[in-house]
C-alpha cells in the first residue's frame, strides 16, 4: 500500500475548494431563508405588527390599572384600544377634507369643469 502525502501545492488547492464550497453552501442557505421569509412575511408582519401596536399600549393600560385598582387589566386593555381608536378618528377627522378633482381656473365660466372654464387636474 502506497501512501503518498500532499505537497504544499495540493494542500492550498484543498483549503481553497473547501473553503469555496462553505462559501457556495452559505449563499444557498441564505437563499433558502430568504424563500422561507418571503413565504411567510405576511404572517411575520402581522404578528410584528401586533406585538408593536402591544407594546404601545401596555404603559397606557399600566396608568388605567394604576389609576382604577379594582379594573381587570383586560378591561383596561380594551378600554386603552378604545381611546386609542377614538383619538385616531378624532386625528383623521381633523384632517382638512381633499381637494376636487378639478378646479375651473377664470371668473364667470359657469364655476364647473367642462362648463367652459378649463380644467385643472390635481
Amino acid at each position: 500500500m502506497v501512501t503518498t502525502q500532499p505537497g504544499p501545492r495540493d494542500r492550498r488547492l484543498l483549503s481553497t475548494l473547501l473553503i469555496l464550497g462553505v462559501v457556495a453552501v452559505f449563499f444557498f442557505v441564505v437563499g433558502q431563508l430568504a424563500q422561507l421569509f418571503f413565504y411567510f412575511g405576511d404572517i411575520l408582519l402581522t404578528f410584528f405588527l401586533a406585538w408593536l401596536l402591544a407594546f404601545i399600549i401596555s404603559p397606557i393600560v399600566s396608568r388605567i390599572v394604576d389609576v382604577i385598582p379594582r379594573l381587570p387589566r383586560a378591561a383596561a386593555t380594551i378600554l386603552g384600544y378604545t381611546g386609542v381608536l377614538l383619538a385616531l378618528c378624532g386625528a383623521g377627522s381633523a384632517l382638512p377634507r381633499p381637494f376636487p378633482r378639478c378646479f375651473v381656473v377664470g371668473v364667470g365660466d359657469g364655476g364647473a369643469c367642462g362648463a367652459g372654464g378649463t380644467p385643472f387636474e390635481v
